[in-house]
């Protein structure tokens, strides 16, 4: 995996990046919604989305002046046990302070998250070792006999790719926050989804609700947060924008 990035040059420069780039890159789809929010809000004071911010500034004693100091697009971050990574929609290194927060961001649409542990185990995968890949997953997030099969896999290795990219830069701080986008025309109940957030959250002791960012205990000497927010998708006069914004910065 290189550590180089690239700077974007606006919206569709998100789409490249995606493991299916036709079918995953639609209006009111999490792709294309979070490529909207972030570059929409990377030249503002913050440089994050105020749906983000907002749920920092719930702590305001913790993450005071928060301010993005890098965002990378699509962002992998490797594990043992398997030949795919996680790959985080968005991974943000954010000033807080004096301190560091690692900020993994997992954009939802309707989308699911995938398989429960129980049926993530049973799948047959060439080349994988998949109790290896879910003891490390554990041991980072520091649940190591809590029984997590009843946990949706993309959270788990997610939120630890929050704190081993924390680890890797020296942050204090980790949070893996949940960015859904209200989606009328997909089928999915997102009270299915929010239910699924909260039954792992429990798993750390923590309570979580929609709209709040929550202290989930430490980990390898890192503090945890986790957080849903619930956003509105980008009108048609913000993805004007945007395009029109990026036409601007594509050198001709």
């Amino acid at each position: 995996m290189s550590r180089l990035v690239v700077e974007t040059r606006g919206v569709a420069e998100w789409r490249s990046r995606l493991a299916d780039p036709t079918k995953q890159w639609k209006r009111g789809y999490s792709a294309f919604e979070v490529a909207v929010a972030w570059e929409g809000s990377a030249s503002g004071k913050s440089g994050m989305p105020l749906s983000i911010l907002g749920l920092l500034d719930q702590h305001k004693g913790v993450f005071p002046n928060p301010k993005l100091i890098v965002g990378i697009v699509e962002h992998k971050v490797e594990l043992p046990g398997g030949k795919h990574p996680s790959q985080n929609d968005v991974w943000a290194l954010v000033r807080v302070g004096q301190d560091l927060l690692s900020l993994a961001i997992e954009a939802k649409a309707g989308e699911s998250f995938a398989d429960l542990i129980s049926v993530w185990k049973e799948k047959k995968e060439p080349g994988s070792d998949k109790p290896k890949r879910l003891d490390y997953l554990k041991d980072v997030l520091g649940i190591s006999k809590v029984d997590v099969d009843d946990v949706r896999y993309q959270l788990l290795h997610r939120t630890a790719s929050a704190l081993i990219e924390a680890e890797r830069v020296g942050a204090k701080y980790a949070a893996m926050i949940v960015q859904s986008f209200r989606n009328p025309h997909r089928k999915s109940d997102p009270k299915k989804l929010i239910f699924d957030f909260q039954t792992f959250a429990r798993k750390f002791g923590a309570s979580a609700e929609e709209n709040q960012l929550v202290p989930a205990g430490k980990c390898r000497d890192i503090q945890l947060y986790l957080g849903w927010v619930t956003c509105d998708p980008a009108t048609d006069a913000e993805v004007a924008a945007k395009l029109e914004a990026a036409k601007k910065r594509i050198p001709a």
